[in-house]
């Protein structure tokens, strides 16, 4: 029985450790509409994370992390909500691999509701979850971490969770956790990306992020980019353009630079024992940072948790686990925090309702003084953000040519968003407010910060907000 541990970055199907432990199988957590179909990596050549760039409106990589009904944009596949694309991917994971069951870590943030609608997508695949296992709680009982208090940061692509554990000499138990939307995988990504930005304009008055298909070309070289400067070795950056091959050398603070919210954040929480997980996208252990653990290896469950039904049949939804002290007296063994047990209707797809028995404070109930003190200092990370994303937007900008933002309207003409100057007719805000244009790195922010990129779900193109001093 294999075990899917999710993350909306990087999900990963693993064989139990009485199995070897093997990785069966990883797909990335984006989603291409194109046409009728929607596409995943595991049965495509082309990775929908290689179009994000190019076509931002046809790729979702949101419905992991919302895990929920959240309905999203018209589509000609028969999408309607998030829990439909959930339904999609895991039945491609299901049909590849001949699943019957399965367990699944699941993140710290994932509340009742979450868990209520994956159990139901998954019956709705014909699939038998046996087993839900908190994903902080896993990491922790094999981090060899020894002290009593560890925090674990899931940085995943689009928050982070940041989960209290408890650990004694004999139990491992999830204490609260909390999600800072401010930092993410797509933070850090818009941050180098920025960073490459004006290395371009330096060095050859080039923009490479006022092109879709440069822009991509960019987002592709960021892991090895990563891994550069993290060797304290330079980058040669390139990107070809009607073409014309255009070249940046990118030194390694400038990168690392792009880091400073995660660090801070680390820095923030100070002496305490941490286990960082970047869900698969950048190695930083490179980085000897005090107090730090980075999570490089996802370590296969035993048969005996996997299996973790309750004597009546539900499925156990596992916070707490108890373990093996240094001298080997305490025998590993589930104990279960919350029972759950889902039934579905039938709907499309998949709409899912389920009782969620408490046995125990559950994370989202707890709420110690020293889970509390933490929102302010992650709130904090606000002020972490450059002079440019804190200054008011003045201008919006698409192929090179500036508008000011009180004149800037958008129209559009077929199937192409165009940019106009229009005295007292800007319609930025109004359309935001409607939906018809979007922040494609914060999906439902109506406020505009310098360097966002807006576009829009019903036309092609892509518009840069700017501050201009």
């Amino acid at each position: 029985m294999p075990t899917l541990h999710i993350n909306d970055n990087n999900l990963l199907l693993q064989a139990l450790q009485e199995e070897g432990g093997a990785i069966i199988q990883r797909s990335r957590g984006y989603a291409w509409f194109k046409g009728e179909d929607v596409i995943f990596d595991l049965t495509s050549d082309v990775e929908p994370v290689r179009q994000c760039r190019r076509v931002p409106q046809q790729i979702n990589s949101r419905y992991w992390q919302q895990c929920a009904q959240t309905a999203i944009g018209e589509n000609a596949a028969g999408m309607r909500h998030a829990a439909d694309i959930i339904w999609k991917h895991l039945g491609e994971f299901k049909k590849l691999n001949s699943l019957e069951n399965l367990a699944i870590v699941v993140p710290a943030n994932y509340r009742d509701a979450h868990l209520q609608l994956l159990l139901g997508v998954s019956k709705a695949n014909d699939l038998d979850i046996t087993s839900l296992i908190s994903k902080p709680v896993w990491a922790s009982l094999n981090s060899g971490i020894k002290e009593s208090q560890i925090v674990h940061l899931d940085v995943q692509l689009h928050q982070t969770v940041v989960s209290r554990i408890e650990k004694t000499s004999t139990e491992i138990t999830l204490k609260g956790a909390e999600v800072n939307a401010e930092l993410s995988l797509q933070s850090i990504q818009e941050a180098l990306l920025q960073s490459l930005q004006a290395s371009f304009i330096r060095d050859g008055r080039f923009d490479p992020l006022h092109d879709a298909h440069t822009e991509q070309q960019l987002f592709d070289q960021l892991p090895e980019l990563v891994n550069q400067a993290l060797k304290n070795e330079k980058s040669s950056v390139g990107v070809e353009h009607q073409g014309k091959l255009y070249n940046s050398v990118v030194e390694p603070s400038e990168v690392k630079n792009a880091l400073t919210p995660l660090l801070s954040l680390i820095d923030q929480l100070g002496s305490q024992p941490l286990l960082v997980d970047m869900n698969a996208e950048y190695d930083l252990s490179a980085l000897l940072l005090p107090n730090v653990n980075w999570v490089s290896e996802v370590v296969a469950l035993p048969k005996k948790l996997a299996a973790g039904t309750s004597d009546d049949g539900n499925v156990i939804y596992q916070t707490s686990l108890e373990h093996r002290d240094e001298s080997g007296q305490t025998e590993s063994k589930p104990e279960a925090q919350a029972t759950t047990q889902a039934t579905t209707h039938a709907t499309t797809h998949a709409t899912t309702q389920a009782n969620i028995k408490s046995r125990a404070t559950s994370p989202e109930a707890s709420t110690s003084k020293q889970t509390k003190g933490m929102s302010s200092s992650v709130s904090r990370l606000n002020d972490l953000d450059s002079i440019n994303q804190a200054a008011a937007v003045t201008h919006v900008m698409q192929h090179g040519v500036a508008v000011p933002l009180a004149h800037a309207f958008v129209h559009f003409k077929g199937l192409e968003l165009i940019l106009q100057n229009k005295k007292a007719e800007g319609n930025i805000a109004s359309l935001l407010a409607k939906g018809d244009l979007q922040v494609i790195n914060d999906l439902g922010r109506l406020s505009l910060k310098s360097n966002d990129r807006i576009i829009s779900s019903v036309a092609e193109g892509v518009l840069v907000a700017l501050t201009v001093y």
